[in-house]
């Protein structure tokens, strides 16, 4: 016959997994995940990451389908970010085709920075994983809609980049003090940060189909 701590026993797992399953809801709450097919050509990112994403953001300017509505109510195309996703878990942000056509980048400023979880062991990634889940604040982490970076344009447009994805910031590209970079090569040399997710990614339930 089982005892009421027995029971709290058992029902431990699960209380863990309902709780893991209300923080990422509440992570990625407004955020879709669309799959980019493979064109297959040469020097394209599927040549190096697993899979390939469009980022949408739901606001109240934006109806179904990932399009924004103008003031008449006329739907129109939305440039995204695009994250990739490498065979090692580790997620890749980019400015996507955020960037207007002709532009030029006057300077990009990162409001995030490298966690100390980069040099840290895969038992200490672990923890941290746990922190985030229940709810602590923890280093070198950041939520889909922290401001990953901001973009400031020639014409004095200023375009703020996204994290997209709920974990630690493993690396920033400091390369990008060269602004030239991310205008030639945005989706591969011109990336914005790598981040290494709280739990699986894209989040189960959030993909949808282009």
């Amino acid at each position: 016959m089982s005892t009421p701590s027995d029971k709290a026993h058992q029902d431990r797992p699960n209380r863990k997994r309902q709780r893991d399953v209300s923080a990422f809801e509440h992570a990625y709450a407004n955020f879709t995940f669309t799959p980019i097919e493979s064109s297959g050509r040469p020097g394209t990112p599927h040549r190096y990451f697993q899979e390939s994403y469009r980022v949408k953001q739901a606001t109240e300017n934006q109806s179904d389908g990932g399009q924004e509505t103008d003031t008449a109510g006329n739907r129109q195309a939305t440039p995204t970010q695009i994250v990739h996703k490498h065979a090692n878990g580790l997620v890749i942000i980019t400015a996507g085709d955020m960037l207007p056509d002709a532009s030029t980048v006057q300077k990009v400023e990162f409001l995030q920075q490298q966690g100390p979880v980069a040099n840290q062991s895969a038992g200490a990634k672990r923890k941290q994983q746990a922190k985030m889940l229940r709810g602590k604040d923890v280093p070198g982490t950041v939520q889909p809609t922290d401001t990953l970076a901001r973009i400031e344009l020639a014409n004095g447009s200023p375009l703020e980049m996204k994290s997209c994805v709920w974990g630690s910031v493993l690396e920033i590209n400091t390369k990008l003090a060269s602004s030239e970079l991310i205008e030639k090569d945005p989706l591969l040399d011109g990336y914005l940060a790598v981040i290494l997710p709280s739990g699986p990614f894209p989040p189960r339930g959030k993909g949808e189909a282009e």
